[in-house]
């Protein structure tokens, strides 16, 4: 049996893509992904200063999404032994997903050689295959994968794992229909366009981030951490730059949405705006992508991606601007 999944748009960081491929699947419960995810930003690791990228949603919270009921547990407190396998199938059955950390050293598939912890995302199960249907990550790819019921429960009872601190989460699509928040789509956009931080706007949860950045304010910062990257011989962090494109992927995609079922309109040739930011963001990966295979010394190419940062900066608050005024009656209004 499987439980329905989906390929999201947002793919960047596990804990976005693992529970929106729950939400992407569902009619009902998708379209309330389009009033999140709008704003973004930064903030630094307060031991190296290094750069991390993160998109903001309605609950502050990594794991927590609204469409979901959400249980968690911790390790030690939820399953242990071969139990694991009976256990997870009543759940599967139970129309439940199960957001798991295992040690993906056991898992032959993975190709990984050392103890790893991380996160995977069970949906379905083969008992004549005798095996667990699995969303996680191959390199920085977002893949399915047929696990072996006893490569899983060696990876969840793993010794170092049982070092190592985490929860087991349990999701549940809601049996009710979501509805983009136009309201909240305004005020966000409006928080991206000035820099503000939406987590003191509505803090349902205390966050603690050091030196954080919003919106647009986010290309500084990005040009910033290219500096600090040079400076140390470092590598770009690939998941946080592709962040910053899942962004622009998604506010295309939302725009096109909000306009074919919303009041929320957009002109085709602000469509178009879009479209370009999207394309701009996928040449910054492809050169964010080359720096790290020839290093950031390389003059010419650390030169045009700081000036593609302040050309994406130039044409998004161009867009965000037009789009929010175009629609301003609307969103005042709801």
């Amino acid at each position: 049996m499987k439980n329905k999944i989906e390929v999201p748009i947002i793919t960047s960081h596990q804990y976005y893509a693992l529970p929106l491929s729950i939400i992407y699947s569902n009619a009902t419960i998708k379209p309330w992904i389009y009033s999140e995810f709008i704003q973004m930003h930064t903030y630094r690791g307060r031991e190296d200063e290094r750069m991390h990228v993160n998109l903001y949603n309605n609950k502050n919270e990594r794991f927590l999404y609204e469409p979901l009921y959400t249980t968690m547990s911790p390790y030690k407190q939820f399953v242990g032994g071969n139990d694991v396998i009976c256990v997870f199938k009543c759940l599967l059955n139970d129309e439940q997903y199960i957001y798991d950390f295992v040690d993906h050293f056991y898992i032959r598939s993975f190709g990984i050689n050392e103890h790893f912890i991380h996160d995977i995302l069970i949906y379905g199960y083969d008992d004549d295959l005798q095996v667990f249907y699995a969303y996680a990550y191959h390199g920085t790819k977002l893949s399915e994968f047929d696990i072996p019921y006893s490569e899983y429960e060696a990876a969840y009872n793993s010794d170092y794992q049982k070092e190592k601190s985490h929860l087991t989460l349990l999701y549940r699509k809601k049996d009710e229909r979501f509805y983009p928040n136009i309201c909240r789509i305004g005020y966000h956009l409006l928080d991206y366009l000035n820099g503000i931080n939406t987590y003191n706007r509505e803090s349902p949860l205390s966050v603690d981030l050091y030196k954080p950045i919003f919106g647009l304010e986010v290309y500084d910062e990005l040009k910033y951490n290219l500096q600090y990257m040079r400076d140390w011989n470092l590598r770009i962090d690939i998941p946080d730059m592709y962040c910053v494109y899942d962004h622009k992927k998604f506010m295309h995609e939302r725009v096109v949405y909000l306009d074919e079922h919303t009041d929320v309109k957009c002109p085709d040739d602000l469509k178009s705006k879009f479209a370009e930011i999207e394309n701009a963001g996928r040449i910054m990966i492809m050169l964010v992508m080359k720096l790290n295979r020839i290093g950031l010394s390389n003059e010419t190419d650390y030169n045009n991606l700081m000036r593609r940062f302040d050309r994406m900066k130039e044409l998004e608050k161009e867009a965000f601007t037009n789009y929010y005024e175009y629609n301003r009656s609307v969103f005042e209004n709801a």
